[in-house]
Formats: C-alpha cells, sequence, structure tokens
C-alpha cells in the first residue's frame, strides 16, 4: 500500500473543507437550476480539481457508484464534462469540465 502524499493529503483536505463551504453557497440556487445537486457537486470538484477520476468524485462526495456513473453520463451527454484515457492507467479515465461546462459553473457560481 502506498503512502499518500504530502499533495493528496492537501487535496484530501481542501476538498472536505470545499465540500460544507461550496455545496452551501451554491446551494441556495440550486433549485432554480435544471441540474441536481450531485450534478453540482460534480461540477464543483472538477473546478477545485480540473483532472480528476470518478473514483476520486466519489470517494469525496460519497456517492453510490451505480449513481454516480450515470450522472457523469447524463453530464457528458449536456456537453458539461468530458472523458479522457488516462495515459497511465488504460482502465482509468479523467474528468475535466468541457468549456459549456466552464460557462455553466461559473454562471452557477456567480454571488
Amino acid at each position: 500500500m502506498q503512502s499518500e502524499t504530502a499533495v493528496g493529503k492537501m487535496r484530501r483536505f481542501n476538498r472536505f473543507h470545499a465540500n460544507i463551504i461550496g455545496v452551501g453557497v451554491i446551494g441556495r440556487d440550486i433549485l432554480r437550476t435544471p441540474y441536481s445537486l450531485t450534478e453540482v457537486r460534480i461540477l464543483i470538484d472538477l473546478f477545485r480539481d480540473p483532472a480528476c477520476n470518478a473514483r476520486e468524485i466519489g470517494k469525496f462526495l460519497a456517492v453510490e457508484e451505480r449513481y454516480l456513473s450515470r450522472t457523469i453520463d447524463a453530464l457528458v451527454k449536456k456537453g458539461l464534462l468530458t472523458r479522457t484515457r488516462s495515459l497511465e492507467d488504460g482502465r482509468v479515465f479523467l474528468l475535466s469540465l468541457s468549456s459549456k461546462g466552464w460557462r455553466e459553473f461559473l454562471r452557477l457560481n456567480k454571488p
């Protein structure tokens, strides 16, 4: 088992606190958007960590794997996310916000 790097510890710390703060801020207007809370949380996480995979997001969000997979598929179909096969491990797909995803995140994140 590999030990967690300092960068990994910092990301985990940041994600934990960003989850508490970020969703609280965005959450108040979520009902006026076409997106579910889980979809918005995925957009937030990808904004904060632009190249992570579904497994990392699932651990962070504590969402059931099949539900997360369906939600990510929906976001890809809506054009908000892109999937790129990892060069290090061909079984893993890295997720990132598309141009449309960035615009939607910024629109949702307006004060």
